[in-house]
């Protein structure tokens, strides 16, 4: 468990850099051929802000999905997991998206909570394609290679947006961490919800 996360978390980091190198092309272009241009978050300070708080909480997402994994019941750790893996996916893909629209993250995470099951299905693909291979290398290579077609896919969908009945709010522990960890840092909180 701790050498997962040892393991897999340095790769987190480094993917997501390499993520907003290479794969903000391909998102950019997908997203210009249908929307035009992008509306970005009105001023830098803000836009880092975002930006490293959504690093954040999906780094904390991934442990949180790593350490559910890990529950003594037979099957529900695994399917927990995969549900945690489908959300950070989806959030991974429509991330892009949603910043060229101005959302910041904590409406990017509560329109996940509230439409889980479009964005369960939507990220299942790849949290079942990427589990397949045994070695994190070869996973880590299947992610780079199916990644892009899940952003333009993300750029294409027109997802249904209707509130469910039930809100999963799996982000909420990793939000509630995050916060903590702005209000210590910098006297307040970063990542409330709007109203």
């Amino acid at each position: 468990m701790v050498f997962s996360a040892l393991w897999v978390v340095p790769i987190f980091f480094l993917s997501r850099l390499l993520n907003c190198l290479w794969f903000q092309d391909i998102a950019d272009a997908s997203y210009h051929v249908r929307q035009g241009n992008p509306k970005v978050i009105p001023n830098f300070s803000r836009w880092t802000a975002d930006f490293l708080l959504s690093i954040l909480t999906q780094a904390l997402f991934l442990i949180q999905a790593l350490l559910i994994a890990k529950l003594p019941i037979k099957g529900v750790g695994w399917l927990a997991s995969q549900l945690h893996m489908s959300f950070l996916y989806a959030l991974y893909s429509f991330e892009y998206r949603w910043f060229n629209i101005g959302w910041e993250l904590p409406r990017r995470l509560g329109h996940i909570e509230n439409n889980w099951p479009y964005y369960t299905g939507f990220g299942l693909p790849l949290t079942i394609l990427t589990t397949l291979p045994e070695s994190y290398f070869d996973r880590g290579c299947l992610f780079s290679i199916l990644f892009p077609i899940f952003i333009i896919s993300a750029n294409e969908a027109r997802p249904i947006a209707n509130k469910s009945s039930i809100q999963l709010n799996l982000f909420a522990p990793v939000v509630s961490i995050t916060d903590l960890f702005f209000k210590k840092t910098l006297g307040r909180e970063l990542s409330k919800k709007p109203s």
